[in-house]
């Protein structure tokens, strides 16, 4: 009875330690993806909050302003999938990619709260087309290993 006893309580410790690895596994893959998004959706309301105070004092014009949100948009997708593989050698391009559009997602979802409502339109789309590629791109640039890239 001791040896079967053992065998149990040997049994268990292994599903224990089996399950234990694969949330271990799954919080790898999801937590740097949603922590990438989340400090690139912080880091794009610093940039649009400095943005309106040098429009505020007349130290850069309005005209600037469709062009310096294209350029944030496409720096913060490119941070959130930097930052979603950094460290993460599996699937990088996938993650990146999926930083990528959840971050264009969120801002579309911040947009239209502040807005008040939400028309969806092509331009959405270019914006998750875009989204996709770069998250993609720095996903499959920045999470692949030097060693791998020979």
């Amino acid at each position: 009875m001791t040896s079967n006893g053992n065998a149990v309580k040997r049994s268990k410790k292994s599903v224990a330690h089996k399950s234990g690895a694969r949330a271990s596994h799954a919080s790898r893959g999801i937590l740097p993806v949603l922590n990438g998004v989340l400090f690139a959706a912080a880091v794009t309301v610093a940039l649009i909050m400095t943005l309106a105070v040098l429009l505020k004092f007349g130290i850069v014009k309005d005209n600037i302003i469709p062009i310096f949100n294209q350029v944030v948009k496409v720096v913060c997708i490119a941070l959130a999938a930097y930052l979603a593989v950094r460290g993460v050698s599996t699937h990088p391009w996938f993650r990146g990619l999926l930083a990528g559009v959840l971050y264009v997602i969120l801002g579309a979802i911040v947009f239209s709260i502040i807005v008040g409502s939400f028309s969806f339109s092509a331009a959405n789309l270019a914006d998750l087309g875009m989204g996709a590629v770069i998250g993609a791109i720095v996903g499959f640039v920045f999470g692949t290993k030097p060693a791998d890239r020979s």
